[in-house]
This record gives C-alpha cells, sequence and structure tokens, in this order.
C-alpha cells in the first residue's frame, strides 16, 4: 500500500482491482442487520474455484466468527485468505502464481507440469494468506503432504 496510513477501505479496494485484473469475479456479501456475522468480506469465483477474503489492518485479527466461517471455507477445499496492508505483495503473488499453474492445467497438463517456482510461490503465499486464522501447526501439516518434485 503506498499510503502512510491506509485504512481498511484501501485494503479493499487495492484486491478488487487485482481480483479485477486477474479475471476473477466477485461480490461483497452486505454487512448490515440482513448480513450472516462472521461472513467474509469479500467472496470470489473463477472457474471451478471459489475463495473468500477477510480484510484486516495490522494488527487487527479476524473475530472468532470470522475464523470458524474462513476455517470452514477451507475445510470444504475452497480458498480462504485474510489479507492486510502487511500481506498484500502475497495476495497478488499468490494470484499470478495462481494464473499461471491454471495455464498449465488448461493446456492439458497436471500438477508435476508446474514449474517449480510457481508451486513455491502457491505454497509461500498461501501460508502467509492464511495465517490470519489458520495455526502455524496446520500450516506445517499442509506443507508437508504437498507432494515433492
Amino acid at each position: 500500500m503506498t499510503k502512510a496510513h491506509p485504512t481498511e477501505k484501501d485494503v479493499k479496494a487495492k484486491a478488487k482491482a487485482l481480483l479485477d485484473k486477474h479475471g476473477w469475479f466477485f461480490w461483497m456479501p452486505p454487512a448490515s442487520q440482513f448480513g450472516k456475522s462472521g461472513v467474509s468480506d469479500l467472496h470470489a469465483v473463477k472457474p471451478g474455484v471459489f475463495m473468500c477474503v477477510e480484510f484486516k489492518l495490522e494488527p487487527n485479527k479476524p473475530t472468532a466468527l470470522q475464523k470458524a466461517f474462513l476455517t470452514m471455507i477451507h475445510q470444504a477445499s475452497h480458498l480462504a485468505f485474510v489479507v492486510t496492508d502487511k500481506n498484500m505483495d502475497s495476495f497478488e503473488l499468490w494470484l499470478k502464481a495462481f494464473d499461471e499453474a491454471q495455464a498449465v492445467m488448461q493446456k492439458g497438463g497436471d500438477e508435476k507440469d508446474i514449474p517449480n517456482h510457481v508451486g513455491s510461490m502457491l505454497v509461500n503465499t498461501s501460508i502467509d494468506l492464511v495465517r490470519g486464522f489458520c495455526a502455524v501447526e496446520t500450516l506445517s501439516a499442509m506443507a508437508a503432504h504437498m507432494p515433492s518434485r
């Protein structure tokens, strides 16, 4: 973020611009009396992929309800991230790496055809983006189960 003191609105605007750039369709569920507590700020889809994003300014953290929602999305094998003013670069790198990996898959390749640097970027940025709701031990277990090349 370029501002000295970004707001959560700034974080959301930057993330939405990045999602647009990378071809995601997204919406923001209502945060009103008609919305459900704990639901993430933004939901996004690309063919075959669903993502939820909770936005925070550091040092703020997701609430217990927000963590529970993100965990539920993650456990259902979808993407769930906490994007902050401090990890926006990781979100941008994750989107870039995801596009590169998806391009390989669309050409008929599989996971082993994804270049190592792209796979590493996906793993490392994912760890940074789930840290806001996922325990470090869980992240280590996830990394241990990644296929070796």
